[in-house]
């Protein structure tokens, strides 16, 4: 999904636009998110299916890699049923291996963390939203530093420094909080350019669940500290 100069939209007919598509998206997003914790709570309710997940932990994290790819590289190309039944593939995946995450932490720590997450994104997709700044320029800066992040987290596999895993939860939810504005923001980019397609919705609501995914498990690790 390409970059586009961004325009703050002027007239009515724009924001009709951007707030039609920006419906579409967030629906997405919400209907993803809903149907990952559907699912978690599934797996994290059943003890047979719990232990069943956790045993196959690995497989049930990369799994969902290969409906992603198939979004990233044909969204455009799909017909709109496909799409979609992929895109809620993606999302029930994740939701296993979140079951599996989640059943390691308190239940007032799962509930903190949904919280402060429904909090945080709403601000920063607002902020990305609202702004008349173009995050274009700070895109680029946060995908670097994700790439860094997730070569720290491999390193740590490693070391297993206490330090160093703190400062990579930290790291990854100011990361994550700017990435929500960011995504927010290129929304409205895309309806202000007319990528109003149903693979750019898509792929626009994978962004942004996977934003609000992350920012979960970072500030999940930082209530379920103790």
């Amino acid at each position: 999904m390409r970059d586009v100069t961004y325009t703050a939209p002027t007239t009515a007919v724009d924001r009709d636009v951007v707030a039609e598509f920006a419906g579409r998206v967030y629906g997405w997003v919400a209907g993803g998110l809903f149907l990952s914790g559907f699912t978690a709570w599934a797996v994290y309710s059943d003890a047979s299916r719990l232990q069943s997940a956790e045993d196959h932990l690995l497989l049930w994290i990369l799994a969902p890699f290969v409906p992603l790819l198939i979004l990233m590289f044909g969204a455009q190309r799909m017909s709109p049923p496909l799409s979609a039944i992929t895109y809620l593939a993606f999302c029930a995946l994740e939701g296993v291996g979140l079951g599996v995450i989640v059943s390691y932490y308190a239940s007032e720590s799962v509930a903190l963390a949904l919280v402060a997450t429904a909090g945080v994104f709403t601000t920063m997709a607002v902020i990305g939203t609202v702004t008349k700044r173009d995050l274009t320029s700070m895109g680029g800066f946060l995908l670097v530093a994700l790439i860094g992040l997730i070569i720290a987290s491999l390193a740590n596999l490693f070391f297993a420094s206490s330090a160093l895993t703190w400062v990579i939860t930290y790291a990854g939810v100011a990361i994550f909080m700017g990435l929500t504005a960011y995504d927010a923001q290129n929304v409205k980019k895309q309806a202000m350019a007319g990528n109003t397609s149903w693979g750019s919705s898509l792929m626009c609501a994978v962004g942004l669940y996977l934003d609000a995914l992350n920012l979960f498990l970072f500030l999940l690790r930082i209530f379920g500290r103790n």
